[in-house]
C-alpha cells in the first residue's frame, strides 16, 4: 500500500555547468518536514538517473519543481515512476507550471499541477490524500482531473510579509553536504568555498515584457530579524563564507536593503556576498554600493538587458542608460567586479540597435558580460506579441531550448529586421572582442585560478559547459577567411 508519509521531492537538471540548490524546493521541503512527513530530496544535476533511487524510497507523493526547459525531463520522470508504480502520485509545480498550468495536466502521467507559491498547497495536498481525499476541492492553486476534465481550485493568495517571515529556513541538511558545496556557484568569479543562496524578498513591482513574474508584482518581505537569523544559522551550521542573493529585486526598498547589508556588516560573519541575479542599475547609489561593499560584497550583477534607449522602451524597462553607466562606473571605483546581462533579437530591435548597444556594454569597464539572444517565455508579454505577429521560429516549439544559452544559441525569435545568422554572428563577434581585452582575461584567469585550487569538480564543469566551440565557422570569425561569413574586423568598425 501506498504510503503518503513519504515525499519524494525531485529537483531537474537545468543546462550550464554552475550549480545552485532549488530555494522553492526546499522550503517545500521544509514545511513538510516541520508537520511530521518524511520528505527526501532527489537532485538531478547531481544524478541525472534518479528513477531506481526515486522507487528505493517507496514515496507515495512525488513533487517535481520545473522551469521550461526542464518540463520535458519532468515528464520523462513521472512516466517512468507511473509504469512501474502508477499508485504513486506526481505533483508538478514551478516557474514554467505556473505559467502553462492546463497544458501541464493535460500530461497522462501528471495527476496534480500546484501554481505559483508552493510550500502549503502541497503540504494540504498530502494532508488531503492521506484522508483518502478527503477536502483535496479546499486545496488552494491545486489542478487534477475529475472525471475527464480539468478541476481547478480557488487561486491561493500570495504570502505576506509575516507568512514569508514564518517560513522555516531551507531544508539544506536534505542535500548531499559534500556535492553540494563542491558544485555550488554561479560563473567563475566565485570567491567563497561554502556557498549558499539566500531569498530574502519575493515579487518583483517591474513591467519587463520578457519576465515570467512567477512571485508577482507586489514585494513581500521577510523580517531584517528573520533574515539575519537564518545566515547566522547557516554560517554555524554549515561553516557557509559566501552569500547568494537570489531575491528578484533586492534594492527595490532601499532603506530595508540597506538595514540588511548593515546588520551583516556589523555581525562580523567573514562571508562573501555576491549579486549575480541581478540588480537595477539605477535603483543603487553610492551609499548603498558602499554598504554592499562593507558587508562583504564583491561582485555585483546589473540587469541592463540593453543598450539601446528605444529597445529597452519597447522591453517596458524603465531604465536610464545614462544613470547605468554612472552606477556602473562608482560600483567599479569602489573596488567591486562588475556583471551585466544583455538580451539581442528584441521585436522591433533593428541592426543599428544592436550595433549601438553592444557598443555600450563595450565601453563599459566591464569584468563580465552576458549577451544572449531572446527567449520569449511561456505567457510573458513577450511570448505572446511574438505569438501574434508570426516572430516564433521553429525552435519555440521545443521546450527544450527555452534557457539562456550563450554559445550558438538557437533563435527562437526573427522580426524580419536581423537574421538568425546574423544575431548569432553579432553574440560571436561580442564575446570575442570583449573577453579577449587583456585586462579582462587577465581578470577572469585570476579567478578561474583560484577557483580551481577551491573546487577542481565545479570549475572544470564550469569550463565545459561554457567553452566557446571553435568550429570552422567560429574560426573565420577570429579572423580566418571564408567568404560566407563576415569577419570579425567587418564588425568591428560596425560595433
Amino acid at each position: 500500500m501506498v504510503s503518503f508519509n513519504r515525499v519524494a521531492l525531485v529537483a531537474l537538471e537545468i543546462p550550464g555547468g554552475d550549480y545552485l540548490p532549488s530555494l522553492g524546493l526546499l522550503y517545500i521541503a521544509s514545511v513538510l518536514e516541520k508537520n511530521g512527513l518524511e520528505v527526501r530530496i532527489f537532485d538531478q544535476g547531481q544524478k541525472p538517473d534518479i528513477t531506481d533511487d526515486i522507487l528505493a524510497f517507496d514515496p507515495g507523493v512525488i513533487g517535481i519543481t520545473s522551469v521550461t526547459c526542464s518540463i520535458n525531463k519532468a515528464f520523462k520522470i513521472a512516466k517512468d515512476v507511473k509504469r512501474t508504480s502508477p499508485n504513486i502520485k506526481v505533483v508538478i509545480g514551478g516557474a514554467h507550471v505556473t505559467a502553462m498550468p492546463y497544458e501541464t495536466i493535460e500530461n497522462s502521467f501528471v495527476d496534480f499541477v500546484v501554481k505559483g507559491e508552493g510550500e502549503y498547497p502541497m503540504l494540504n495536498l498530502v494532508k488531503a490524500l492521506q484522508r483518502g481525499g478527503e477536502g483535496i476541492e479546499k486545496v488552494e492553486s491545486l489542478f487534477y482531473k475529475v472525471d475527464g476534465g480539468v478541476k481547478k481550485n480557488k487561486e491561493a493568495s500570495y504570502m505576506d510579509n509575516a507568512t514569508l517571515t514564518a517560513l522555516p529556513y531551507p531544508a539544506f541538511h536534505l542535500l548531499d553536504q559534500h556535492n553540494i558545496f563542491q558544485d555550488v556557484s554561479h560563473g567563475i568569479f566565485t570567491k567563497g568555498k561554502r556557498v549558499l543562496p539566500l531569498m530574502t524578498a519575493r515579487g518583483c513591482p517591474q513591467t519587463c515584457t520578457f519576465c515570467c513574474r512567477l512571485m508577482g508584482f507586489d514585494l513581500r518581505e521577510r523580517s531584517v530579524e528573520n533574515v539575519m537569523e537564518e545566515i547566522s544559522f547557516n554560517v554555524e551550521k554549515y561553516k557557509i563564507d559566501e552569500l547568494y542573493f537570489e531575491d528578484d529585486d533586492f534594492t527595490n526598498n532601499r532603506s530595508r536593503a540597506l538595514e540588511i547589508l548593515r546588520a551583516i556588516r556589523d555581525a562580523r560573519l567573514g562571508i562573501y556576498i555576491k549579486f549575480a541575479n541581478g540588480l537595477r542599475a539605477d535603483n543603487v547609489d553610492e551609499e548603498l554600493l558602499i554598504a554592499i561593499k562593507e558587508a562583504g560584497g564583491y561582485w555585483v550583477g546589473f540587469g541592463i538587458e540593453s543598450g539601446s534607449q528605444k529597445v529597452l522602451g519597447i522591453m517596458k524597462k524603465k531604465l536610464d542608460l545614462n544613470v547605468a553607466k554612472k552606477n556602473v562606473a562608482l560600483a567599479k571605483s569602489l573596488g567591486l567586479y562588475v556583471g551585466a546581462n544583455c538580451i539581442v533579437g528584441y521585436p522591433g530591435e533593428t541592426r543599428e540597435d544592436m550595433k549601438e548597444s553592444i557598443r555600450f556594454f563595450k565601453d563599459l569597464n566591464l569584468d563580465s558580460c552576458a549577451i544572449v539572444s531572446l527567449v520569449p517565455f511561456p505567457k510573458t508579454a513577450l511570448h505572446g506579441l511574438c505569438k501574434k505577429k508570426g516572430f516564433l521560429t521553429k525552435y519555440a516549439d521545443n521546450y527544450d531550448n527555452y534557457f539562456f544559452k550563450i554559445f550558438n544559441p538557437k533563435i527562437m525569435v526573427l522580426n524580419g529586421e536581423v537574421s538568425e545568422s546574423e544575431i548569432r554572428r553579432f553574440i560571436k563577434v561580442f564575446y570575442i572582442q570583449f573577453y579577449m581585452h587583456p585586462k579582462r582575461v587577465f581578470r577572469a584567469a585570476k579567478f578561474m585560478i583560484k577557483k580551481l585550487l577551491r573546487k577542481p569538480r565545479q570549475t572544470f564543469r564550469s569550463a565545459k559547459s561554457s567553452s566557446y566551440p571553435l568550429t570552422p565557422k567560429t574560426r573565420n570569425m577570429t579572423g580566418q577567411s571564408n567568404s560566407k561569413d563576415v569577419s570579425i574586423e567587418t564588425y568591428t568598425t560596425a560595433v
